[in-house]
């Protein structure tokens, strides 16, 4: 490929390496420039452009990126249009994606112009949700690379493992005074997990927290057709000789590991019996966040192994205790934003010492105003960055469902919010929505109009709103900007963004919503 300045009567057919925003309107990089574009150019004074040009045995970067997206790709997953030498991969259906990072790092090594970012090995993954993309850096690469990275690819692939429909039974241990309420939450919340993964919950038992009931209670269940059991103890499994443990093998089943890296999740207890998985449940699944049960039904519903070995693995991000990214599963977050198949997350600041944060407009704060219509939007979930007044901010907004991440370096500005609040975002975020909590809350209308707008394909990854000729809050920024704002210092928020990158701007143009 031949890539360099030429003057402007020499770039026709041409590809334009760098956009231009002309009074006319605005070329685009990547475009093939025809004689319309010569003139335009010519007529706003350009007299000369970058452009590149293929040679023969060249392959464009759409038609490259799609050659890899289908080398790498395996079941269970379906591919976007190839738009800027970028295709997305997306799952077909509810699963976990399988793959080796060792080979995605073969793939990667081929040469610099070919690249494959992914979603870490066995995440959990939803139908329409990305998993990868490939992205073809310069505008052509040559045959010979393209032919090396697809024989690297045909080694190993990326595969979504679909989840197989359960009919699961769980039964709750009881001792004298446990509370009816506990096991009516515990059944409910266990309900809402299994019917995200495409099974159900089909037999709900107590029995008293005793090796004979239990046993009993276990071996009514699979007579009656559960294709897994579990088991949640009144009491937390301590020994392989416990309760649970112990009725399993009561009716000649098998305990084949106990206890996992994961925080929570440590107390989770992996059997069978007769090929029909019994598991003993580790009490944080009472909650609906995520724990190590998680992964473990995960894998079961997938067909995947569960020996020592892969739990063991587990523990290589293990850490899940008290992190703000790790919110309630899906299936229970109200609010979700199925727009576009895009995961857009609201990002609130709050961790200055603003007495603006607690003025009360039609008397609610304005905090909690903020939060009302970021949770009434079609945002896939709302994060709350603390501060100076973490512990007011938390009680302002208790009744509220969000999550907070608090950020101990307030004092050195906005900067630090943002990245901090970056920091929380799931890892499959595709856009953050910033707003300020101690500016006027934004309406659900305006929130939902810059959702709306988002479209990283047609170059709309800074979503921004004309207020009567002025730009207003909030902003919507596209992940392809999150590690610029990583780097940003001091007291400076994410505007300058807008002016930096002027092509990537779509403006809302809002009268008074």
């Amino acid at each position: 490929m031949k890539f360099g300045q030429v003057p402007i009567d020499e770039a026709e057919g041409g590809i334009l390496a760098h956009s231009f925003g002309l009074a006319s309107g605005k070329i685009v990089k990547g475009r093939t420039l025809g004689s319309e574009d010569i003139t335009l150019l010519k007529k706003e004074g350009i007299e000369t452009v970058t452009v590149a040009r293929l040679e023969p045995n060249d392959v464009d970067e759409d038609k490259a990126a799609k050659r890899l997206a289908h080398a790498v790709a395996g079941t269970g997953i379906e591919f976007e249009i190839a738009v800027g030498g970028r295709v997305n991969l997306i799952a077909l259906h509810y699963g976990v994606l399988v793959f080796t990072s060792d080979w995605l790092g073969q793939v990667n090594s081929v040469n610099e112009s070919l690249t494959l970012a992914s979603l870490p090995p066995n995440a959990e993954v939803e139908p329409g949700q990305m998993v990868a993309t490939v992205k073809v850096i310069p505008f052509a690469v040559s045959q010979e690379i393209l032919f090396e990275a697809e024989e690297l690819a045909s080694k190993g692939k990326l595969v979504v493992h679909a989840a197989k429909p359960y009919k699961v039974g769980l039964i709750q241990t009881t001792l004298p005074g446990t509370p009816k309420k506990i096991l009516e939450k515990t059944s409910k919340v266990t309900a809402h997990r299994l019917a995200k993964m495409g099974s159900k919950l089909t037999f709900d038992d107590h029995c008293e927290h005793e090796t004979k009931s239990l046993a009993k209670t276990i071996s009514n269940q699979l007579k009656t057709g559960a294709e897994m059991v579990l088991v949640i103890g009144s009491s937390a499994v301590a020994d392989r000789r416990d309760i649970i443990p112990s009725a399993i093998e009561v009716l000649s089943g098998t305990v084949h590991h106990f206890g996992m890296p994961v925080d929570p999740g440590n107390l989770m207890l992996i059997g069978e019996i007769k090929s029909i998985p019994v598991l003993g449940v580790p009490g944080c699944a009472r909650s609906p966040k995520l724990n190590g049960f998680d992964w473990i039904l995960q894998r079961v519903f997938c067909g995947l192994p569960v020996s020592s070995n892969e739990v063991s693995l587990m523990g290589s991000g293990g850490l899940l205790k008290e992190i703000p990214s790790r919110p309630a599963p899906r299936s229970l977050i109200t609010k979700s934003s199925k727009l576009k198949g895009y995961r857009i997350y609201t990002l609130i600041l709050a961790a200055g010492d603003d007495p603006g944060l607690y003025s009360e407009p039609d008397g609610e704060t304005n905090i909690a105003k903020v939060v009302h219509a970021a949770l009434a939007s079609s945002s896939s979930g709302v994060y709350v960055v603390t501060g100076a007044k973490e512990e007011k901010v938390i009680q302002v907004l208790s009744d509220k469902s969000v999550s907070f991440a608090h950020n101990p370096n307030f004092d050195q500005g906005m900067s630090t919010s943002i990245r901090r609040g970056l920091s929380a975002l799931p890892m499959d975020t595709d856009a953050v929505m910033m707003c300020l909590g101690n500016a006027p809350a934004p309406s659900t209308t305006t929130i939902n109009a810059l959702i709306s707008a988002f479209n990283p394909h047609q170059q709309q990854s800074l979503c921004v709103v004309l207020r009567n000729g002025h730009r207003d809050n909030p902003v919507l920024i596209g992940r392809r900007f999150f590690a610029e704002l990583h780097e940003l210092e001091g007291d400076i928020g994410a505007r300058y963004l807008i002016g930096a990158y002027p092509e990537e701007v779509a403006e809302i143009i809002l009268d008074s919503c």
